[in-house]
């Protein structure tokens, strides 16, 4: 329930924050950071389910949404899970144990941009980063998020993402996992991988 709270007003903000063409206060940014998705979450999507309740949710926020929008976050509820702070923290810091100390980043499977946001300051002031987020809602949030300080993203699919190979210095990410394929006829090699072999090939 407080995920789909959360959720909601983050949604509600975003109208907001696009209609009047503004960047976010700290405060909004706040709200917008609690956006998790909807992972996990597949009765937010479901009006005639039995849980009354939780139809109610689901009509609300079939109200809130245009019908492309629903569609992309209902179809993002078997993998959208956002990774949580202290293992995106861990993951900079072994970057940093290893040496990486900037460059061209990659991030193929943005979210709201948590690996962003948590990016270690000494990284980000000697960075230019290229992200990729298919969901609309968690792309745009992301953008209000980040686009200010010069994050490029780009909400589509990964596969067409036209990036240049062997431009990036890093990839990171947490990418959906899952027993289905991606219809990528640029990267034949790597179509008939599951999805999570696909991000990684």
């Amino acid at each position: 329930v407080t995920k789909f709270e959360n959720n909601v007003a983050a949604i509600k903000l975003l109208r907001e924050l696009e209609t009047e063409d503004r960047e976010p206060s700290e405060v909004e940014r706040l709200v917008l950071q609690r956006y998790t998705g909807w992972g996990g979450l597949p009765g937010a999507f479901n009006p005639d389910q039995n849980d009354t309740v939780w139809a109610a949710r689901s009509v609300e926020l079939k109200n809130l949404l245009t019908s492309e929008e629903w569609e992309s976050a209902r179809d993002s509820t078997p993998n959208a899970h956002y990774t949580d702070l202290p293992v995106v923290d861990a993951m900079w810091a072994a970057l940093q144990h290893f040496g990486f100390t900037g460059g061209r980043i990659l991030e193929p499977s943005l979210g709201v941009g948590n690996f962003i946001g948590a990016m270690p300051t000494a990284i980000a002031e000697k960075s230019s980063i290229t992200a990729i987020e298919l969901d609309q809602i968690s792309g745009r949030i992301a953008r209000s998020l980040y686009g200010q300080y010069g994050v490029q993203v780009q909400i589509q699919g990964f596969e067409k993402a036209k990036l240049p190979d062997g431009y990036f210095d890093l990839v990171i990410s947490n990418v959906p996992f899952g027993n289905y394929k991606v219809g990528d006829s640029r990267h034949k090699p790597y179509s008939d991988f599951s999805i999570h072999n696909y991000f990684f090939g």
